[in-house]
């Protein structure tokens, strides 16, 4: 993809979706050929399907899920900065869903890594921001 293009595009004929093939979307991201593995993020609504694909190099990820209700920009600031020292491979950002706010963000990070107790011990400071955490490890096996 040219550098001045943002996104890119291809049509395909709707016909076997088990069939679809990748390779032309994912020739120009850098690590594509180097992960074994990719983590495809799908966000739906009534009217499309929307899917993000990360080329990753492990088999097991951390999948973050916060609910809270009034979260104040001070919340999200303190948010912020206890995620930061991980590697965070996608996130939703903040969505407004009925009275919850929700916040998605997919780590490269496993339940064996020394630096997983670290963020429980890190999430559970704001669990009076958050009242809903849960950390999902997401792997090859589950799909």
């Amino acid at each position: 993809m040219k550098k001045d293009k943002l996104t890119n595009a291809v049509i395909k004929e709707n016909l076997d979706p088990f069939k679809l093939n990748l390779t032309q979307l994912l020739s120009e991201v850098r690590d594509s050929r180097n992960s074994p593995y990719l983590l495809i993020i799908q966000s739906n609504t009534e009217n499309y399907v929307k899917l993000t694909i990360y080329p990753i190099k492990h088999q097991k990820i951390i999948k973050l899920t916060l609910k809270g209700v009034n979260i104040l920009y001070k919340d999200i600031e303190i948010l912020s900065k206890r995620l930061q020292k991980y590697n965070i491979i996608h996130t939703t950002g903040l969505v407004s869903k009925s009275k919850n706010v929700i916040y998605e963000c997919y780590l490269d990070l496993r339940k064996i890594d020394t630096k997983y107790s670290e963020l429980e011990k890190s999430l559970e400071k704001i669990k009076s921001i958050f009242k809903d955490i849960k950390i999902e490890e997401l792997s090859l096996n589950q799909s």
